[in-house]
């Protein structure tokens, strides 16, 4: 079931519950919401993969930072659905493509870490993002 959780930081996740209990919950593909509001007052929505360096789809909440579990509309699981697809599991194989290939022989030099950090920061994107 998809949901959308509002943290107690602001941020809103969205992803599929698949447990919880008294102490936690688990999303499975959490995307984070990030919101743009136009001129006119309606926000355009984007999502970037929260937790992107994660070894694993599922991400634990803890309730104590969770103030909302809200059910989205039906539009926005189609939305979540398609972003999935189109960006989710790609931004894995090229995150791990950009790591691997500044990593030679397990060594890195200053120079390729400071381009490796250049490229990842330009490849997420970062518009209307709660900065902690």
């Amino acid at each position: 079931m998809i949901v959308i959780l509002k943290l107690s930081n602001g941020i809103e996740v969205a992803g599929d519950l698949i447990s919880e209990n008294k102490d936690t919950m688990v999303l499975r593909c959490p995307l984070q919401v990030n919101f743009k509001y136009m001129v006119n007052g309606y926000p355009s929505v984007s999502f970037v993969k929260y937790a992107v360096f994660a070894e694993g789809d599922d991400v634990m909440f803890d309730w104590n930072f969770v103030h909302h579990v809200i059910q989205p509309r039906e539009s926005f699981i189609r939305f979540y659905d398609y972003a999935l697809d189109k960006y989710y599991y790609k931004l894995n194989n090229s995150i791990d493509t950009e790591l691997s290939q500044y990593t030679t022989e397990g060594i890195m030099v200053d120079e390729q870490i400071d381009d490796l950090q250049k490229k990842l920061l330009d490849s997420i994107p970062v518009e209307n993002m709660t900065m902690n």
